[in-house]
């Protein structure tokens, strides 16, 4: 399976950086990026698409989301791909925490050392366990 981000494609396996909500970040940075008047770039390298910081691989750096989940629960997610790639998450409860990337077989997972807390993330969609229970289910990116 491949992922695909304007004029690029990607593997599917270690680069699975939560390939929706990249082309959220991309499309929200195109908006905020256009001009107010044709005319206002004054050196003439005005673009219409905005530069979102990226890593090697062309990946977003950094993606922020808010996810929707089940039963009125939302995660705010902020996936950090450079570096040891990890994820910031705050809960609705005021917790917040840092997990790292751990292996995955197909998108994205996150977990503490103890593995008591894990984040999935596959494209647009996300789950939270913790203590081996569902805590959060059904999520969806909504930002």
């Amino acid at each position: 399976m491949n992922l695909i981000f304007p004029s690029r494609v990607y593997s599917l396996g270690a680069v699975v950086v939560a390939a929706g909500l990249a082309a959220m970040a991309f499309g929200a940075a195109a908006q905020a990026a256009q001009p107010a008047h044709p005319n206002s770039c004054r050196d003439g390298t005005c673009a219409r698409e905005a530069a979102l910081p990226t890593t090697a691989s062309g990946v977003p750096a950094r993606v922020k989301a808010r996810f929707t989940c089940a039963g009125g629960k939302s995660i705010d997610a902020t996936i950090i791909n450079t570096g040891n790639r990890r994820v910031r998450l705050t809960l609705p409860d005021g917790r917040k925490m840092t997990l790292p990337q751990a292996v995955a077989a197909d998108g994205a997972r996150y977990a503490n050392t103890q593995e008591t807390v894990v984040f999935w993330n596959k494209g647009n969609t996300a789950f939270m366990q913790e203590n081996g229970q569902t805590t959060y289910a059904e999520c969806v990116a909504t930002r």
